[in-house]
């Protein structure tokens, strides 16, 4: 048997754990989980275009998250989001950005920042969820058309929900 010096350390796919590979070669079971994480990584990129996108406008880095889900634990609505928090930037880091675009979460954030102060990595989800409804914006799609809004409902909403929504909808 080999000691632990002997041995470089490698992530299985889809795993989480590390395995021993001895000389950076898989070998036996783990070459089985390793070939199939070639097949998976090909579909990721260091640096995509929206990742890139959405750093240059909310700061955040998608990629540092590490799925602990405290986030989502805290979010106070998370029961009417059809994906997490969590999830909308599991799937950024995969490379599905189109999925987490079409996403309602993205417009039911209501960017109290308790995701943020939870994370234990400094990732701000709200600031990514405001970049993404700001891609879209730019695409031209909007969840809401602000001119259609009737002038009865804009008399009566509060003007703290009209300063985040207008905020919200317009990507500022």
């Amino acid at each position: 048997m080999r000691t632990f010096d002997e041995q470089s350390l490698a992530f299985g796919a889809g795993t989480g754990m590390l395995h021993p590979i001895s000389a950076g070669r898989p070998a036996g079971l783990v070459a089985d989980a390793w070939e199939g994480a070639l097949v998976i990584l090909p579909g990721l990129h260091a640096e995509d275009d929206i990742i890139a996108q959405i750093a240059a406008i909310s700061g955040q880095d998608v990629r540092a998250c590490y799925q602990c889900g405290k986030c989502t634990a805290g979010c106070p609505l998370a029961s009417a989001m059809d994906l997490m928090p969590n999830q909308i930037l599991r799937l950024l880091q995969l490379g599905e950005h189109e999925q987490a675009l079409r996403s309602r979460t993205i417009w039911q954030c209501a960017s109290c920042l308790t995701c943020a102060a939870r994370c234990p990595k400094d990732v701000d989800p709200a600031r990514v969820m405001d970049a993404l409804r700001t891609l879209l914006t730019r695409r031209g799609l909007a969840h809401v058309e602000i001119p259609k809004l009737s002038a009865e409902l804009l008399a009566e909403a509060p003007q703290q929900a009209l300063i985040g929504g207008f905020r919200k909808f317009v990507g500022y």
